[in-house]
């Protein structure tokens, strides 16, 4: 009977040494995995590229055409919520494109059509923003 009981707590000890191997090998597993996920790292160019293109995307896909596609069928309180809004983000878009910092690039070319990338974005939103400003004054119910 004693041989039975020490039987038994072999068998368990060894259940739970087996548990704990799996879980530590899972979270090992998981380390690793989440590390080979991991994006490689950009450039400076490409970082500002990537950001250039984002900005573009929100400006023109989720802002502008939200914006058109939403707004005459708003009520009146609505519009000028929803115009306001729209004045707000485009001015977040054009200070986190004064927020790219290009001075410190020795590549003049790369500069140069980084500088011109931006600046063609930030004539694109100044160019919505008067088209508001002249929408705003066609429409009395916003003020």
């Amino acid at each position: 009977m004693v041989d039975y009981d020490y039987t038994v707590l072999g068998v368990g000890v060894s259940a739970l040494l087996v548990i704990f191997n799996t879980i530590t090998h899972i979270k090992k597993d998981k380390k690793t995995k989440s590390k080979s996920k991991s994006k490689p790292k950009l450039s400076f160019v490409e970082q500002v590229q990537l950001q250039l293109r984002e900005c573009e995307e929100r400006v023109r896909t989720k802002l502008e055409k939200r914006y058109i596609e939403e707004f005459e069928t708003l009520k009146a309180d609505d519009k000028q919520y929803k115009f306001n809004y729209f004045q707000e983000e485009l001015l977040k878009e054009l200070i986190r494109l004064d927020g790219i910092e290009l001075s410190e690039m020795n590549d003049l070319e790369k500069k140069q059509g980084l500088k011109t990338s931006r600046k063609g974005l930030i004539k694109y939103i100044q160019g919505l923003q008067k088209e508001l400003d002249a929408f705003k004054r066609d429409h009395k119910d916003i003020q």
